[in-house]
């Protein structure tokens, strides 16, 4: 079984298996256009197949993860290990730029509608939340997005009177914003989120707006896709890449505690790498830094992505940010580790140390952009002038009592760096 892969609307190379593996290789008019860009830092332009191991990564890093996988082989009746059969049924609208086709289906990449789209009912978005497809409707399963939480990439449209839409993307319209649905074993996840994500929007680490919207008594959280822009009023996808497909890493290794998991000098030498821009490298480490002042434990490299424009690639905004710490059963692992050290407790000046050589940074000038980061950090939450509509607004004592404590001992740690 063969697929066409394409990239920006572009059919960019091929995905099938070969012996039972998987492969992939450029198309050879698309290598010809010295303009075009590679899928990904780790599959360079080049003439050769790329075999199993070596393309494996970015492939199935396209793919929700856990339940979410378990969940959409059993709904498609596809094994759980089957990268490019999964890819075939949801692939038309991924995370970026990419699509991916059955070799005989006929594609049509002319943008002529600005929103080819169907109206969602609540019922319909409801269930697409919970599952991969609506009965009935064999073309409301054709789209992917990496992770773990339940989510659906949709398109938000304000009809004539006003009211929001959520619509399903057809054909080749691309989706422009994300909705993720709670989870009942960790109470107020959306309101969690929302207001990290608020915070990092107000201290310039992402773009995300954040709202909340209830249906059916469930609230949802919605987002705008960073990989998404309009031009008169058409929607266009940009190409993105997590740090996991980057490094050719599939999902599992996505933690640095865990085997061949990527630590702080991979995630600081492909942002280097790739951005060739010193600000990247600065933003990167504010990321890093925001992750532990929320108590964010889970900000594993999946949760980092780069971000192509053209032929200039950037460090994405800040996205998928949550205070694990709320939560008591989660384990309390800082991720990735700073400088050796998984525990924040006892992080100690030469953990920052270690972690400023490891990342490539001169201790005084870290020191300093840290230092200087968790006071503004400091200053924007607790100046209470972060509000989300519909957001349980005492949600905030408990986060604020974490937030505090993660300030003094990161802090504490940065000031004893020798």
């Amino acid at each position: 079984m063969t697929c066409h892969v394409y990239l920006l609307n572009k059919k960019c190379g091929f995905l099938k298996t070969e012996n039972s593996s998987l492969v992939f290789q450029y198309d050879h008019d698309y290598l010809k256009d010295t303009q075009n860009i590679p899928l990904s830092q780790s599959l360079p332009l080049k003439p050769d197949p790329f075999t199993q191991t070596q393309c494996m990564g970015f492939f199935e890093g396209l793919l929700p993860e856990g339940d979410r996988r378990n969940l959409l082989a059993m709904t498609l009746h596809v094994s759980l290990d089957n990268t490019l059969e999964l890819l075939r049924h949801i692939g038309r609208d991924c995370a970026g730029a990419i699509q991916i086709f059955d070799e005989n289906e006929n594609i049509d990449m002319t943008e002529k509608e600005p929103l080819y789209s169907e109206i969602l009912s609540e019922g319909e978005l409801m269930t697409l939340l919970t599952k991969f497809k609506i009965e009935g409707k064999e073309e409301y399963k054709r789209l992917s997005l990496a992770g773990a939480q339940n989510k659906c990439p949709l398109i938000l449209h304000e009809n004539k009177n006003g009211k929001r839409e959520y619509r399903y993307p057809l054909k080749n319209t691309p989706s422009t914003h994300i909705v993720k649905i709670g989870k009942d074993a960790f109470p107020d996840l959306v309101d969690n989120e929302a207001y990290c994500l608020a915070i990092a929007k107000e201290l310039g680490l992402t773009s995300i707006t954040p709202f909340i919207e209830t249906q059916f008594s469930q609230k949802l959280l919605v987002v705008d896709r960073y990989d998404r822009i309009t031009k008169n009023g058409l929607f266009f996808r940009l190409h993105q890449e997590d740090f996991c497909q980057a490094l050719g890493l599939i999902s599992a290794y996505k933690y640095n505690s865990g085997p061949n998991g990527p630590g702080v000098k991979e995630i600081f030498s492909i942002t280097r790498y790739a951005t060739q821009e010193a600000l990247a490298v600065i933003k990167m480490l504010k990321y890093i830094l925001f992750h532990i002042l929320i108590g964010d434990d889970d900000g594993h490299a999946k949760n980092y992505s780069l971000l192509y424009k053209n032929k200039e690639i950037e460090l994405a905004p800040l996205y998928d940010a949550v205070c694990t710490r709320l939560y008591p059963e989660l384990e309390r692992i800082l991720q990735p580790t700073i400088g050796g050290q998984s525990r924040l407790d006892f992080l100690e000046g030469q953990h920052i140390k270690k972690f400023f050589d490891d990342i490539g940074f001169r201790t005084n000038g870290a020191q300093k952009i840290a230092l200087s980061f968790i006071d503004e950090f400091e200053t924007k939450v607790f100046s209470n002038s972060i509000h989300i509509e519909s957001m349980n607004e005492e949600i905030k004592k408990p986060l604020h009592k974490i937030f505090k404590t993660q300030i003094a001992f990161l802090r504490d740690a940065c000031l004893r760096v020798k």
